[in-house]
């Protein structure tokens, strides 16, 4: 587990708020915030049910979209994606095609996906692939909160 800063752990902690707010709306428990130079610039949600069921509505996916519409793919690489859970192969996929430079996740997919399925792929194995940039991966950090969030 990686260490936990005041400026991570209050963005994380918002993407905790974030996920509850998405499963109290009938949707998987995932919140996203993208910052940059400390402050939020994009928040999302996972909407999947708001969306007739679209699986790329993951929290991660709706912020890239924001994101790249007003960004440019350089202007990421300066931003951090907090993930209150790690990101799965499509999201972390989108992250390195969009640019974004750092995430910073709750509890790893390995971990969520023993207790509720899924590919339990590390977002550090799609970025390992990366030809031309590494994006920069810090997490775990607080797992058992995050968690947590989904065993509600």
């Amino acid at each position: 587990m990686d260490d936990l800063n005041s400026l991570d752990e209050r963005f994380l902690r918002r993407t905790f708020d974030l996920a509850r707010m998405a499963r109290n709306r009938g949707n998987g428990a995932f919140g996203a915030v993208l910052a940059r130079n400390g402050a939020v610039v994009f928040e999302a949600e996972n909407t999947i049910t708001e969306n007739d069921g679209d699986l790329t509505c993951h929290a991660e996916m709706n912020l890239l979209r924001q994101a790249s519409s007003y960004f440019n793919k350089g202007d990421l690489q300066n931003c951090t994606m907090y993930c209150s859970t790690e990101p799965c192969a499509m999201c972390a996929g989108a992250a390195y095609w969009c640019g974004v430079g750092r995430i910073v996740y709750g509890v790893s997919s390995e971990v969520y996906a023993e207790h509720f399925g899924g590919l339990p792929m590390s977002c550090r194995e799609v970025f390992r692939h990366a030809p031309d940039y590494q994006v920069e991966v810090v997490g775990p950090l607080l797992p058992d909160e995050a968690l947590a969030i989904h065993q509600r």
